[in-house]
This record gives C-alpha cells, structure tokens and sequence, in this order.
C-alpha cells in the first residue's frame, strides 16, 4: 500500500513567499518629521522573534537629513513603546539605496518614526520581512 502525502518529500524544492510583509512607511516624499507609519498609525505584524526592517530610498534632497527609528507597542495607540532600532543620518549619498536592520521583535504592532531636518525632500519606504523569505529556492540535498 503506497503512502501519499501533501508534505514535500525530501530534496523537494519549497516556495517561498518572496514579496514584504508589512508595509510601515509608503514609499513617497517626505518633508517633515512624521510620528509612526506616515500618520496610519502602528501596524499590527504579530511576527515575535527575528524579523529585518528593509527601508529603500530614492531621492534624497541636497540639504536634506533624515533618522528613521523603527519602533515596537502593545496596540496601535503605541501603549508601552520600545525602540528596536534606527537608520542614521540618511544624506543625499545615501540615495537609490536599501538598509536593513534585523531586530528581534516581542511586541505585536510595529510603526516608525521619521525625524527630519534641512530643506528639499527624502523619499523613502520602509518594509518588514520575515527571515524565511530572504532564503533561496536552491536545493541543499
């Protein structure tokens, strides 16, 4: 009698989902400093453990500086807030770029807070990824 399963068998190639998570800042122009996620508020990612906040940036303005802290809480109200981490002075050499920062994360929402100087613009988008979808398809047996 044969067996049959839904499960891959050994050496079986697995698909990944390989688009972001969550989404915590749309990409788009920012000029001013924004509290959380371009004022929608904490996004519930539910994710505890190891995840990597991937922020990609366009252009970025000549006297234009900017931090992007990337921050945890209880509820979208940001109850109990903790900081798991920070991009740091993003200047204009710091275009068409893309930063990530892996944080382990225990809260159930997530936001970022956008701490902006100069003049001109810096456009930027922030995303948070799981550590399985950074994994290729590639066969190890």
């Amino acid at each position: 009698m044969t067996q049959q399963t839904l499960t891959p068998g050994p050496g079986s190639p697995i698909t990944l989902h390989t688009t972001h998570d969550f989404v915590l800042l749309v990409s788009a122009a920012i000029t001013a400093d924004e509290a959380t996620t371009a004022g929608s508020g904490y996004v519930q990612v539910d994710r505890p453990g190891l995840v990597t906040a991937v922020l990609t940036t366009g252009a970025i303005g000549a006297s234009a500086v900017m931090d992007v802290e990337v921050w945890g809480a209880d509820d979208t109200s940001g109850t109990n807030p903790v900081m798991y981490g920070r991009f740091n002075n993003l200047v204009t050499g710091d275009a068409d770029s893309e930063f990530t920062l892996e944080a382990n994360v225990y809260k159930p929402y997530m936001a970022v807070l956008l701490d902006y100087s100069g003049s001109g613009s810096v456009v930027a988008g922030v995303t948070v990824e799981t550590p399985c979808m950074n994994k290729s398809e590639t066969r190890t047996a």
